[in-house]
C-alpha cells in the first residue's frame, strides 16, 4: 500500500457512497466523501503521497455519486443523487493546486452526458420531466424535450442518455423499455 486517506464512515446522516475519479494526468483524485459532522464533501487529493490538497462542502449528502470527465481535460461535472431526495449537479476544477467547485444551476437533474466538443452538457429528470441541453459552464438552457414529444407520459425518460457522436444523443426511455436518438443540436427526435 503506496498511501491511504482516512475519511469519516459511510453510512451515517443520509451519507451511503461516493465516487473517485483521477485526473487526465494522474496527478490527482477527486473522491466524494462524507463530512465529519454534516454534509458531504469532494476531496482533492495528490496522487504523489496522498495528501489533501482541499475540501469543498456539498450542501448535500449522497445516496450515490458520479464523476464525469469533462473533455477539456481541466473540468470534472459531479452527479450526486440524494436519493428521494433530489440531484446535485457540481463542477470541479483545479486552480493553482487548490479545489474550485461550483454548483450548477439545475433543480433536481441528473447529469448524465458532456458534448464531445465540452461545449454543452445533458440533464435528464429526477423524476419526471423534460430532458434538458445546458451551456457549458454557465448552465443556460440551450434546448429541451418534453416527454410528451417523445411518445411517453409524464415521466418518460430513464436516467441514462449519452451522445453517440457529436450531432447525436441516445435517449432511453423508461415507460416502453425504448431508445430514443435525438440531435444534439436541438433534442428534435
Amino acid at each position: 500500500l503506496e498511501w491511504e486517506v482516512p475519511h469519516p464512515s459511510w453510512g451515517r446522516g443520509g451519507s451511503e457512497r461516493g465516487s473517485c475519479y483521477v485526473t487526465d494526468d494522474g496527478d490527482h483524485v477527486w473522491a466524494t466523501v462524507p463530512g465529519a459532522s454534516g454534509p458531504d464533501e469532494w476531496w482533492l487529493i495528490r496522487t504523489s503521497g496522498g495528501a489533501v490538497a482541499g475540501r469543498v462542502p456539498l450542501g448535500c449528502f449522497a445516496g450515490g455519486s458520479e464523476a464525469i470527465r469533462h473533455p477539456d481535460g481541466r473540468h470534472v461535472g459531479l452527479a450526486v443523487g440524494e436519493g428521494q431526495d433530489g440531484q446535485q449537479v457540481y463542477w470541479g476544477q483545479i486552480q493553482a493546486g487548490r479545489p474550485q467547485v461550483a454548483h450548477a444551476p439545475t433543480d433536481d437533474r441528473v447529469l448524465v452526458a458532456i458534448s464531445p466538443d465540452g461545449r454543452r452538457y445533458l440533464t435528464t429528470p429526477h423524476y419526471s420531466g423534460p430532458v434538458l441541453l445546458h451551456a457549458f459552464p454557465d448552465g443556460a438552457e440551450v434546448a429541451r424535450l418534453e416527454s410528451g414529444d417523445a411518445g411517453g407520459g409524464e415521466d418518460a425518460f430513464d436516467w441514462f442518455a449519452g451522445y453517440l457522436d457529436a450531432g447525436r444523443i441516445l435517449l432511453s426511455l423508461r415507460e416502453e423499455d425504448d431508445l430514443l436518438v435525438a440531435s444534439a443540436d436541438d433534442l428534435s427526435p
